[in-house]
């Protein structure tokens, strides 16, 4: 449940608070979303965001959003086989490298929107206050580049930096723009390094 991702993701972050000064989260694709979530929340002194799902990239041949689909044929569809197409990377090299479900229940996409529709509220996005730091791919064909902007624009803090890739699909972190957004992340935490640690954490929404 999206209930039970997001105790992860806390457990996690307290554990890793507990022996050091400074934490920041980076996730991808979902895992970008929940961090969000969690960094809306309580203390943490950064944030990156891979990716991040809010929504869908809409295409035209899908006629309705994907959305809409999944939540038509969910009464009636457990699973769906996904094939190597679905692993949206460029780089075809790697398609066989990346850790891929073969099949993949609806109702795991049904948390997933549910994830994305949590994050993707105002409330949310203006408390997350710490530094951020988006990758998106103007060609992701997964997770939509537009929703992405707009809720970064929505983003409660003061110092946030979107970097938009123009070589990759979805996997960014495999994909031809990886050595960059590496090299990004390591400034963005060594900046964080010599930044003030972030204030006590807040109360939970």
């Amino acid at each position: 449940s999206v209930d039970e991702l997001l105790d992860a993701v806390r457990v996690e972050l307290a554990a890793l608070q507990a022996r050091h000064s400074r934490v920041a989260l980076i996730g991808h694709s979902m895992g970008a979303t929940l961090c969000t979530l969690v960094a809306s929340e309580t203390r943490v002194d950064g944030l990156v965001m891979g990716a991040p799902y809010f929504g869908v990239t809409y295409r035209w041949f899908y006629i309705l959003p994907a959305e809409t689909w999944t939540r038509i044929a969910s009464p009636f569809v457990r699973w769906l086989r996904k094939s190597r197409l679905f692993v949206q990377v460029n780089r075809k090299e790697v398609r066989d490298q990346v850790v891929s479900y073969k099949w993949s229940p609806l109702r795991g996409t049904l948390t997933l929107m549910e994830i994305g529709r949590r994050a993707d509220s105002v409330e949310v996005l203006e408390r997350v206050t710490c530094p951020v730091l988006l990758f998106h791919s103007h060609g992701d064909i997964a997770a939509s580049p537009k929703a992405s902007a707009a809720a970064f624009q929505k983003l409660g803090s003061d110092d946030k930096r979107a970097v938009w890739l123009e070589a990759s699909n979805h996997i960014i972190y495999w994909d031809f723009d990886r050595d960059r957004v590496a090299d990004e992340i390591i400034a963005f935490l060594a900046a964080l390094e010599t930044s003030e640690p972030a204030p006590p954490s807040r109360a939970p929404l």
